[in-house]
């Protein structure tokens, strides 16, 4: 009786903690879901510099102590934060003719949001379980997490061809000095130092005495340095390579107006006014579907590009595309 009553009380404890740890984990999937969110106003145009330590320092901080399948929640919810706001925009694209397609908008942005959050899920899962596994320091704890989110991103970037959106490192896009060492570690490289840099006032609250102020004071130093370090690169003396002058055109023409076929023809007519302003350029830069309609087919409109570029100049664009196949016709983007 007594090693029943023993075996019973070890089941009763151990249901119990698991009890107790389902708020905790709702409580810490909530911060994540709001850290990602957060990301979403350090990228163009609002670049919100001084959230980005707050935004990665929260995921950082909310994953101790987790096992490795709960530490996948919270960063699927990071994810979700971070995708469900930051790729919204693909629903205008379902309103275009919202009488047949916009029903859909909302759940194609939930369900791409799902499957892509699962890329920061699988960075605080890696995080969590080799965290775990053995002491370590802040600074060893910030490298690992650095590299768990910069190896996710990579990954996202390429699998399935990849979507590569709004990575870390852009969040220092309109900030000249720290984004130049993309120059040597490129746009991957630029993130695991932004992540890294970000996480360390997360590690400074976590830590204790004498050791916060070491971590805080790295955290500035590491600021400073990527700071110091891309201004010297922009002073530099060096030659700079040569450029090409490029010429970006946007009309900004609503997507239920470019389509409609009365409009297309002005819609062209914008475009080919912005692209002759005075200025000189090399390579003019229109957007996917500036020109509505199927530009290999249409020898009058390739004429009138051709009649607006200066000698020597070319255009780069994205046009739709049909091709007669066995099947039927293939449609497709094309550049």
């Amino acid at each position: 009786m007594d090693q029943r009553a023993a075996s019973d009380q070890v089941v009763k404890t151990e249901i119990l903690n698991r009890i107790a740890l389902r708020p905790c984990l709702l409580s810490r999937m909530t911060l994540g879901f709001a850290a990602g969110a957060l990301t979403v106003l350090t990228f163009p145009p609002l670049s919100i510099l001084l959230l980005v330590p707050v935004a990665y320092s929260a995921l950082f901080v909310g994953l101790r102590d987790l096992s490795f399948g709960r530490a996948f929640l919270v960063g699927w919810a990071f994810g979700l934060g971070q995708f469900g706001f930051g790729i919204s925009w693909i629903a205008e694209s379902f309103y275009v003719e919202a009488e047949r397609f916009g029903a859909m908008a909302i759940p194609a942005v939930a369900g791409l949001s799902a499957g892509l959050a699962i890329f920061p899920a699988i960075a605080a899962a890696l995080f969590a379980e080799i965290a775990r596994r053995g002491a370590m320091g802040s600074l060893l704890a910030c490298l690992l997490f650095a590299t768990s989110w910069t190896v996710a991103e990579w990954l996202r970037g390429h699998v399935l061809t990849g979507f590569p959106w709004n990575l870390a490192g852009y969040a220092l896009v309109d900030y000249a000095a720290p984004r130049q060492p993309a120059a040597w570690v490129g746009s991957y490289g630029l993130s695991f130092l932004t992540v890294f840099v970000a996480a360390l006032p997360g590690a400074a609250v976590m830590a204790s005495g004498r050791q916060r102020l070491t971590v805080s004071l790295m955290a500035l130093a590491g600021i400073a340095t990527m700071w110091a370090v891309g201004t010297l690169r922009l002073q530099s003396d060096a030659q700079q390579p040569p450029g090409v002058d490029l010429r970006i055109v946007q009309g900004n023409i609503p997507q239920e107006e470019k389509w409609a076929p009365e409009n297309r023809e002005a819609t062209f007519a914008r475009y080919l006014e912005l692209s002759t302003q005075p200025g000189d350029f090399d390579v003019l830069l229109w957007p996917e579907t500036a020109s509505p309609g199927f530009l290999d087919e249409d020898t009058e409109a390739r004429d009138r590009i051709a009649a607006a570029l200066p000698d020597g100049r070319v255009l780069l664009t994205g046009v739709p595309d049909r091709v007669p196949s066995e099947d039927g016709t293939r449609y497709c983007n094309t550049v």
